[in-house]
């Protein structure tokens, strides 16, 4: 029963942070549009590291993609489905009441 709450508090926080991002509907579309060009500037990185390379200790172009995508993916998960909780610790939240 515990989880089910859990889930149901958070599903709400979720919302209420999807309306807060909303509300200001440019400064969410530049968002989007700057970590596109950021994740698009890293993949040309690691292009022009392997124009001069063909391996880098054995591993090959499509090898460094391939983990250079899991890890892109596991913290654009993080940070969708985590995101904010770090308002709720107790260091952040003493320092806003002056504890």
């Amino acid at each position: 029963m515990k989880i089910r709450e859990n889930i149901k508090l958070y599903v709400k926080y979720a919302s209420v942070c999807t309306q807060s991002i909303m509300q200001y509907k440019l400064s969410f579309f530049l968002m989007i549009i700057a970590r596109f060009i950021l994740a698009f500037c890293e993949l040309i990185a690691i292009k022009f590291l392997f124009t001069g390379f063909t391996q880098i200790k054995g591993y090959t172009y499509g090898d460094v993609l391939l983990c250079f995508s899991i890890i892109q993916m596991s913290f654009t998960f993080a940070e969708l489905f985590g995101n904010g909780f770090k308002a709720f610790s107790g260091t952040e939240w003493s320092r806003k009441v002056g504890g």
